[in-house]
């Protein structure tokens, strides 16, 4: 018979020695927590500690994660376990599953104040919900014992399945002792509960890879000027939907399409703002700052007409729009001035070998079209359509998308 169980000190040991790092966190924080990882392997815990703590700052989970595991440990900072408590519950906030496990463990441990089990329960189910192995094991343990829930059985195998299927070695042992003890309806109960977790994590998994892939194109767009892709990357990096939760990005993003007059970027800064310390509205700015400063491009003289430098030689080419022009190459259009600007630039860097010598030109919309028109970025100046042509290919094996316009006369 399945005797009761109270977590052992020796699994409670096995944790304080468990795996340290969370995942390593991608894009604009990634260099302070690489930062805070390399100097933890070698040891340089003072270093560690004030990487993280920038990236922290920042609102990344893996260093709020990271921070509490210092504290907890004592490396390179006096044991504090109130402050380790209060960097795992950031981490937690931003379902950081290691961070939900230390919470549960060291309120179950008592680290925290005398044994406080319904939270343990609480912060060790969350982790359990995110597939972490142990705090399956663990929340398996606590539902059959009736601690900090109630006694449940059919719950308690579930758990212990799941966490076997993980191989975590004492959930195998468990699980075999308490099949023992249920009838052939129990185990099918807890067979269907486990079938149902399953299909709900295959079912999150593929709505996280749905929201990664919109968070990507939606990201390639605001790198490139979209106020709407702006205001989208910054919900979602605010809510850490298809992305990690990254604040101070949000904010970059959300000020950028703010300054593009999209009418729900204000409101969500105005949400967003209390949430952020003057440090981080401070490293918001620096990245706005930034993301204008590389897509900053001069505004085209002669009335959006002929910019750029011109070839020495070539009979195609001429350093005016003259009524002899007949072709362009066109590479984009664009619902404002500053989306063309940004992918003006970014094109000829992608493709300076073979844009650095032809001309440029952002036209502007037709006011009188019948229907709406865009802003224009186009290449050269050609006479002959075949040198067009053989531009526009050259630019397609770069893995750009043109096509070749014919201009009129006086244009």
């Amino acid at each position: 018979m399945f005797m009761h169980i109270r977590l052992s000190t020796q699994f409670l040991k096995h944790l304080i020695a468990a795996v340290f790092f969370g995942f390593i966190s991608l894009g604009v924080l990634a260099d302070d927590v690489d930062e805070g990882n390399t100097a933890y392997q070698q040891q340089d815990y003072q270093a560690a500690f004030t990487a993280w703590s920038n990236a922290a700052l920042k609102g990344d989970a893996d260093a709020e994660y990271n921070l509490g595991q210092l504290y907890r440990l004592g490396q390179g900072v006096q044991i504090n376990y109130l402050t380790a408590q209060s960097y795992y519950i950031k981490a937690a906030e931003n379902n950081h599953p290691l961070a939900e496990l230390q919470l549960g463990t060291m309120y179950y441990s008592g680290k925290l104040g005398p044994e406080q089990e319904e939270d343990a329960f609480y912060w060790l189910e969350q982790a359990a919900q995110h597939n972490n192995a142990q705090a399956q094991w663990m929340v398996g343990i606590m539902s059959y014992n009736g601690q900090g829930t109630s006694k449940n059985s059919i719950a308690a195998y579930s758990w212990l399945t799941l966490a076997s299927e993980q191989q975590h070695p004492q959930a195998m042992l468990d699980q075999a002792k308490l099949k023992t003890g249920l009838t052939a309806k129990q185990l099918d109960l807890a067979d269907a509960l486990t079938t149902s977790f399953k299909q709900k994590q295959t079912a999150l998994s593929e709505i996280q890879q749905q929201e990664k892939d919109a968070y990507y194109w939606l990201h390639q767009a605001a790198e490139k000027g979209d106020g709407h892709a702006q205001l989208m990357v910054g919900d979602m990096l605010m809510s850490g939907q298809g992305a990690r939760q990254d604040l101070v990005a949000a904010y970059s993003w959300l000020t950028l399409a703010s300054e593009q007059l999209e009418p729900k970027a204000n409101i969500k800064q105005a949400e967003l703002k209390p949430k952020l310390s003057v440090e981080q509205l401070a490293s918001a700015e620096h990245l706005t700052t930034m993301f204008k400063q590389k897509n900053t491009v001069k505004t085209p003289t002669r009335q959006q007409k002929v910019i750029a430098k011109m070839p020495v030689s070539g009979p195609s080419v001429q350093t005016t729009l003259t009524n002899e022009t007949r072709y362009r190459v066109q590479v984009g259009s664009f619902k404002t001035e500053q989306q063309a600007n940004i992918a003006l630039t970014n094109i000829t860097k992608s493709s300076s070998k073979l844009l650095s010598e032809q001309s440029s030109i952002i036209t502007k919309p037709d006011p009188n079209a019948s229907k709406a028109d865009f802003y224009r970025v186009q290449f050269g100046a050609f006479t002959d359509k075949k040198d067009a042509n053989q531009l526009c290919q050259q630019l397609t094996n770069n893995k750009q998308a043109c096509f070749v316009v014919k201009v009129p006369s006086q244009h």
